[in-house]
């Protein structure tokens, strides 16, 4: 760690201390800051032959996530996409950029699910079904500590699903040079 990271926690710290002291609050949110950064995109493809629908999951981890949990992504989506999980890391300053990024798009405005309460049966069976396909594609933000998943089937009509579908845009084009495809994962709709 560099000594100007160093002094940059220390002045944020500094700065949350004299919020709360001088009667201001805290409203740090688990899922956008932190150390350890990762951020994941479930959706739904179609097969370039067959057009059926091919759930696929992927995940950009900042390098110390990696060292942390290595490529645990501490979360239930990928089980919802057998075969399709695809990984990656980079730097932390660069993740950070990323969510940045989001923040500024709107992101962290929109409605948002704990992604541990996700059932990845259910969105499995959501992402086969060509009626509903379309909702099936979520972003997740978070850190060591928390992490928010955004449902596109859960944001209201209007700007609020606009602001998702430019987040989608962006995260897309960062997964797409990201991330590799990596092992098996077993199909949700098999019994263990």
């Amino acid at each position: 760690m560099s000594w100007r990271s160093i002094a940059f926690r220390g002045s944020l710290g500094l700065a949350a201390v004299t919020l709360v002291s001088c009667g201001g609050t805290d409203v740090r949110d688990e899922a956008w800051s932190g150390d350890l950064l990762k951020i994941s995109y479930y959706r739904v493809n179609l097969e370039a032959k067959s057009k059926r629908p091919e759930p696929t999951y992927r995940v950009v981890f900042s390098d110390s996530w990696k060292e942390k949990f290595g490529d645990n992504p501490r979360e239930p989506l990928p089980k919802a996409a057998p075969n399709q999980v695809y990984r990656g890391s980079d730097r932390d300053a660069l993740i950070r950029r990323y969510l940045e990024k989001l923040r500024d798009f709107g992101l962290d405005k929109l409605r948002s699910r704990n992604p541990d309460d996700v059932n990845p049966q259910s969105l499995y069976a959501l992402a086969m079904d060509p009626q509903t396909m379309n909702t099936a594609r979520v972003i997740t933000v978070g850190t060591d500590k928390s992490a928010k998943s955004y449902f596109a089937s859960d944001q209201p009509m209007g700007a609020d699903s606009n602001t998702f579908i430019q987040c989608e845009r962006y995260v897309a084009s960062v997964m797409a040079g990201h991330t590799i495809r990596v092992g098996v994962i077993t199909d949700p709709r098999e019994k263990q």
